[in-house]
């Protein structure tokens, strides 16, 4: 999928965000050239990631080595271009660019990664194999959040979630947190809608919700 002119000056443009991590020009390079490789090659080997390096690189004859060095972190010695410094710089561009949407949906895709042949990794837990039976792995969603973030952990806790060493929450757990927390919002919404037509809430709804620690809001 060879990349237009326009589009590729919309991906530089995005790929500055990543400036502030890089420290010399040539490695600055080599990171927009690799990004533009993997978009265009539709591929991870660093053959085809050379081989579809932008015009401005295509004369490099040591393509494929400049890739490899920069993913064995041989030639990021002035730079910080470590997995956890590029997410963050991903998920600071990926809200800049959602704080204008007027609404957004969430897609809580929930997957098992296998890994039968580990032991000793962190929060190692049992899932299922494609055959039924149990083996390691995780269970994961593509959320772009860590249990680290407090929205997750709040997510978790409405789900009934304890915090156990190497137990992280499932999906069932966040799931349930996420309805909770929509079941609360409707129900806000639902008792001002009341109060709005109405001018109050019934007593005993009023007394049952003050039981619960429920105060009314203006």
């Amino acid at each position: 999928m060879e990349l237009e002119q326009r589009e590729w000056d919309t991906s530089e443009t995005f790929l500055s965000a990543f400036d502030s991590l890089i420290g010399d020009e040539r490695t600055r390079r080599t990171f927009q050239g690799v990004i533009h490789g993997i978009i265009s090659g539709e591929s991870l080997r660093a053959a085809v990631i050379a081989r579809f390096f932008p015009p401005a690189m295509a004369a490099i004859s040591n393509g494929e080595r400049r890739v490899r060095r920069m993913a064995a972190g041989d030639s990021t010695q002035r730079s910080r271009l470590d997995a956890d410094q590029v997410t963050n710089i991903l998920r600071e561009q990926g809200v800049a660019n959602l704080r204008a949407e007027p609404e957004l949906e969430l897609v809580l895709d929930g997957m098992e990664l296998r890994r039968p042949g580990a032991h000793e990794q962190e929060y190692l837990m049992s899932v299922k194999a494609l055959d039924g039976s149990l083996v390691n792995g995780y269970r994961s969603f593509n959320l772009g959040l860590t249990l680290e973030q407090p929205e997750v952990r709040l997510l978790a806790y409405l789900g009934s979630w304890e915090e156990r060493k190497n137990r992280p929450p499932g999906k069932q757990v966040l799931t349930r947190g996420l309805r909770r927390l929509i079941d609360q919002a409707t129900t806000e919404a639902i008792l001002r809608k009341h109060i709005e037509e109405y001018g109050d809430l019934p007593p005993f709804i009023k007394r049952l919700l003050a039981s619960y620690g429920y105060e009314r809001r203006p």
